[in-house]
């Protein structure tokens, strides 16, 4: 293998494009994701253009991605580029907010009430509907490539009732033919190029819940010889490894089975694997000095301060008694990343806490105690937010440097680039795999994951497997 001294992120450089599976379009190895991108942050708007002028031009968007907002982004930015240059991909299959209102007005067959927040459907009565408002708000005539959006949910409902799986999965091959027929009229008339299925459990091992690449190719078939299913997308990354590894496709694995029948594989988390239910970033992380103690003894501070309110004062602490120490104690347990540690501050924590601050500011202002408790409770706060944070921080860096040992022991030299360049890298050399689909929200976010082009690996494969057997990999709880 081979990784350049010299780390060339966000250089101007020409991109080789490759062959989206069999169908006519060609992409860039690395695909902008629109998971969670808005029209009102500037900043997403920005690294959606400095993708395209770096040389991208596969966008991945979905109708149900902030209900709608990101296909609207899409296509602002779409409409100042050379639209044939760009290759959008959107997706259908999710009814959530007030989308649940509508679905239940319009009375759409087949719903799958799978959560009091999630419901689903992939019937061509649905399907038709959002094509039509995902063209609208891409400000298109014609999709290049619609997918099924995680169809799966009727099998997870179908295993959550006890279902009988035979008679499950008979059902879901069925409506997915039948989405099939609607999405070939699609194509017929001129409004779509080629369609496909993505699915969190395609490359996964054979259970309820697992989707068959070669079962969803037999349903294809069915609508005829000449069917338009070219495209899927599934999760690939360092710790969810299934479609890479694992042979459960007519005993090839998911990439291999995709690669043979000319079927185009996008990926998608490659730096955010769900491992045993817990979200791990695959990024560096800056050190900063901290330690378990340090929060627990911060949290316990203010703890005792806020003892000291209930001892003196009839009212109740926030969140119905919790308090802050108790709001906070979780973040200390197991965070993802530093952005989603701020986002729950920022987001949740700060205003219950000011909600809580102006009541008791209200109830206790004629109180000379509650002053004084008051400004120290202020200060106790922010010295913990800061040491919290900079708990967080630490662990992430001290995980990031174990994933960085364990490739390394897994063949990889020591290398300057990013650990997200080098779990990007390990995709974009595998063979089969069409594009990587990073969610790339700042243009900082866009030249770093460009970094990963520079970087060559002639056995990723075999990369990949080793990393299964390390200690680090194999258990990642522990890491």
């Amino acid at each position: 293998m081979s990784i350049p001294e010299s780390n060339n992120a966000g250089k101007e450089k020409v991109v080789v494009r490759r062959p989206l599976g069999a169908t006519t379009l060609s992409c860039s190895p690395l695909g902008f994701g629109g998971y969670r991108i808005s029209r009102s942050v500037d900043v997403h708007r920005d690294a959606m253009r400095r993708f395209l002028s770096l040389g991208g031009n596969l966008i991945d968007t979905s109708a149900n991605y902030g209900l709608g907002d990101s296909e609207l982004l899409c296509g602002e930015v779409l409409r100042e580029t050379d639209r044939e240059s760009v290759v959008i991909v959107t997706k259908a299959g999710y009814i959530q907010g007030q989308n649940k209102i509508t679905a239940a007005q319009q009375g759409y067959p087949d719903l799958v009430k799978f959560a009091p927040d999630v419901w689903h459907c992939i019937h061509p009565a649905f399907l038709r509907d959002q094509f039509d408002l995902s063209c609208a708000r891409l400000g298109v005539k014609r999709i290049d490539v619609f997918l099924l959006h995680n169809p799966e949910y009727f099998l997870k409902d179908a295993a959550n009732r006890a279902a009988d799986t035979a008679s499950a999965r008979a059902e879901f091959y069925r409506r997915i033919t039948g989405a099939f027929e609607f999405l070939e009229e699609m194509v017929a008339a001129g409004k779509l190029a080629w369609y496909g299925v993505s699915s969190n459990t395609f490359g996964s091992a054979d259970g309820p819940e697992h989707v068959s690449l070669k079962t969803c190719l037999e349903c294809a078939r069915q609508t005829g010889a000449n069917h338009h299913f070219r495209v899927v997308q599934l999760p690939l990354n360092l710790l969810e490894t299934g479609p890479a590894t694992l042979r459960a496709e007519a005993g090839k694995t998911a990439l291999e089975f995709a690669r043979d029948e000319g079927l185009a594989v996008l990926t998608n988390r490659p730096l955010n694997a769900i491992v045993e239910g817990r979200l791990i970033r695959l990024a560096d992380q800056e050190d900063r000095p901290s330690s378990p103690e340090a929060a627990a003894g911060a949290l316990g501070r203010l703890a005792q301060h806020e003892a000291s309110f209930t001892s003196q004062f009839d009212f109740p602490l926030l969140g119905g008694g919790l308090g802050a120490s108790g709001w906070l104690a979780p973040l200390v347990e197991d965070m993802p990343s530093l952005e989603e540690f701020r986002t729950a501050v920022t987001h949740a924590f700060t205003p219950a806490a000011n909600t809580w601050l102006l009541n008791a500011d209200r109830t206790l202002n004629s109180d000379a105690r509650y002053a004084a408790w008051r400004k120290e409770f202020g200060a106790r706060l922010d010295a913990t937010l800061m040491v919290l944070q900079n708990h967080t921080a630490s662990g992430l860096h001290a995980r990031a440097k174990a994933m960085r040992g364990a490739l390394e022991r897994a063949g990889l030299p020591p290398s300057p680039h990013t650990l997200s360049q080098l779990a990007l890298a390990v995709l974009l050399n595998l063979p089969g795999v069409s594009c990587v689909l990073n969610g790339m929200r700042t243009p900082a976010y866009v030249d770093d994951s460009f970094g990963a082009l520079d970087i060559e690996l002639s056995d990723a494969p075999s990369l990949l497997q080793k990393l299964g057997s390390d200690p680090i990999f194999n258990s990642p709880s522990g890491v």
